[in-house]
């Protein structure tokens, strides 16, 4: 498998090089020099594309990095650094300068991170004329063509150039491509889908994004570097916003979920401004009815409408993994550590949203191994408890103990790293993503941060470790499917699953079985059972059903208008007076919980 995976992708990069070398060999001068505008400005569309179409973010202003890119390579070879060192130096600045505005932008999404690059864009391309001694002004920084020179060749003009910028450019991207198909941009995409999901399964989502925004950066500077060759200088119509338009265009134009598809729509785009600008001259025109069918016709781009029908189909071409029958249990039980279970204790917890207080002086001990449901009618605080002891809200009083450690306060991926785990009342899930590559991509967690750029995935760990938990929840139908094809039972089931990769020593469930009939609740239960069972892993669960509740759970629970109501075993709180006749409310809760108390007296 291996060897034919290297094979195709040898044949991808030999037709690649194919392509490249027609200019050349047609000995056409235009060719080469459309070519080598596509190939550079789309660079800078691709870099653009590492943040909008892997972490969903969109900056107005990421001309600003292609452009200081330009503008230090022509200031370093200025001073006679030559080409090898003033690209390296060009390289080196504009990464630096990507960090450092990164820090500030990737902390807002969204449209104010959008206008936040814009404002960083703008008073970049102000400086640029203020600091004319050093830019040269409106006019620019123009290079001499005698220094444009490699070992003594002459790169200025000609073939010689277009081979120049082809090979960096195509280096360029190979990178790039390694950067998208590694651990970390499979983290990206977590993130992109969503980003607090991301964050429970253990992903730091700010120093993600940060090292996607001065990665984009970085590889904008090199296309403006490359750029210099084109026009023999820097200039400031690099920085304009409508650079950076022209490359949001060509995203739209190619596909933002297409590795080449800003490169292509960059082709198409140039093609377009050539023709236009040959024949009517009507080049706004034209292009903004292209814009304006893509965004109100279509509402997409119609390469990723293609591109996401053709994946879709060969997904479901692949086969799915065995769900390993009852094995699945056991054998992801094997993977834990024993006596697993953690002591989670709440201690006089309140939380406020504007005055009013939705949790109550509550304090709470959950032992190490134990298995209890939290019961009450909506609007009695279960899920804002719920939050608060996994990191999600911090309380305004009192604390959370995981063990002995203290967690108010702590982020919610250190949280869960020190072994407690959610899922959501509503399955919080990765869209674009299989169940299995979701699964497998947590499975390991040294994929999840900057490390997962020098590594593949899944890697044989997370590959395994994501066999063993879809066996386990009985996915191994729809393993190979995106999440956003699954039924709502397989939604609520991969959500678990993704807790479970964590090895959590706590777990906490939030209704588990809403949404599902009557058999998928109970076999969500049981297996949920079995494996407090195998490992006494301390489980916490929110739930309505009350068979399920007195049927399952070790210890109850009772909440009522964010309050403690009362604790105890299943037998003392389902005859509970104040829970039946003060706590659940509607007649029909106080028969389901009789019937419970008449029907489960001998459970």
């Amino acid at each position: 498998m291996a060897k034919v995976s290297f094979l195709r992708t040898l044949v991808k990069y030999g037709l690649a090089v194919l392509l490249l070398v027609i200019p050349v060999i047609l000995h056409s001068i235009t060719l080469q020099d459309f070519v080598s505008y596509t190939l550079v400005y789309g660079l800078m569309a691709m870099s653009l594309n590492l943040l909008v179409g892997k972490t969903g973010l969109v900056s107005f202003g990421h001309a600003m990095f292609f452009a200081l890119g330009a503008y230090s390579f022509s200031w370093f070879l200025g001073n006679e650094y030559g080409v090898p060192g003033s690209f390296g130096l060009s390289v080196l600045v504009t990464t630096l300068a990507s960090l450092i505005v990164g820090i500030f932008c990737v902390r807002l999404k969204d449209t104010y991170f959008s206008f936040i690059t814009l404002a960083f864009a703008m008073v970049f391309a102000n400086t640029l004329n203020a600091a004319s001694n050093y830019t040269g002004g409106d006019s620019g920084l123009s290079v001499r063509a005698a220094s444009l020179t490699v070992a003594g060749l002459d790169i200025s003009t000609g073939t010689e150039r277009y081979l120049f910028i082809a090979t960096f450019s195509f280096a360029a991207v190979i990178l790039l491509r390694y950067v998208t198909r590694s651990a970390f941009g499979t983290t990206l995409q977590m993130i992109r889908d969503n980003a607090d999901r991301a964050a429970c399964l253990g992903v730091n989502v700010y120093s993600a994004r940060l090292a996607a925004f001065t990665m984009a950066g970085a590889f904008a500077g090199v296309a403006g570097g490359l750029a210099t060759f084109m026009v023999a200088g820097a200039y400031p119509t690099f920085a304009a916003w409508t650079a950076s338009g022209d490359a949001i265009f060509a995203i739209l134009l190619g596909g933002s979920q297409l590795f080449l598809g800003p490169l292509i729509g960059y082709g198409i785009l140039n093609g377009l401004i050539y023709v236009t600008s040959a024949s009517s001259g009507h080049t706004g025109l034209v292009l903004g009815s292209v814009l304006l069918v893509i965004v109100l016709g279509l509402r997409r781009s119609p390469a990723d409408a293609i591109y996401g029908k053709v994946a879709g189909i060969l997904k479901n071409w692949r086969r799915g993994i065995s769900p390993h029958g009852s094995e699945g249990v056991a054998s992801f039980a094997a993977a834990l550590p024993k006596e697993n279970g953690g002591t989670l204790q709440v201690e006089h917890l309140e939380k406020r949203f504007g005055g009013q207080k939705v949790t109550r002086d509550v304090s709470l001990k959950f032992p190490s191994g134990s298995l209890t449901a939290i019961i009450g009618p909506n609007g009695a605080g279960k899920t804002t408890l719920f939050n608060l002891m996994a990191g999600a809200l911090q309380p305004d009083d009192g604390a959370v103990l995981l063990g002995n450690a203290p967690i108010t306060g702590v982020p919610t991926r250190k949280i869960v790293r020190m072994g407690l785990a959610r899922a959501f009342q509503v399955a919080s899930l990765f869209p674009s993503m299989t169940a299995y590559e979701a699964l497998s991509a947590v499975g390991d967690p040294d994929n999840l941060g900057l490390l997962g750029l020098f590594r593949t995935c899944p890697t044989p760990k997370g590959a395994a470790r994501a066999q063993r938990v879809i066996g386990l929840v009985n996915l191994g139908d729809v393993a190979h499917r995106p999440v956003s094809e699954l039924s709502h039972g397989d939604q609520k089931m991969l959500d678990i699953a993704l807790a479970l990769m964590l090895e959590p020593r706590v777990l906490l469930l939030d209704e588990p079985t809403a949404g599902m009939g009557p058999d998928e609740r109970w076999k969500m239960m049981r297996t949920i059972q079995q494996l407090w069972e195998s490992h006494k892993l301390t489980v916490v669960f929110i739930e309505h059903d009350m068979d399920i509740v007195f049927s399952i759970a070790q210890h109850v629970v009772v909440l009522a208008q964010g309050a403690l109501l009362t604790q105890g075993p299943p037998a003392q709180v389902r005859c509970d007076t104040r829970v039946i006749e003060a706590y659940l409310g509607s007649t029909g809760e106080r028969d389901e919980i009789a019937d419970s108390a008449v029907l489960g007296a001998a459970t």
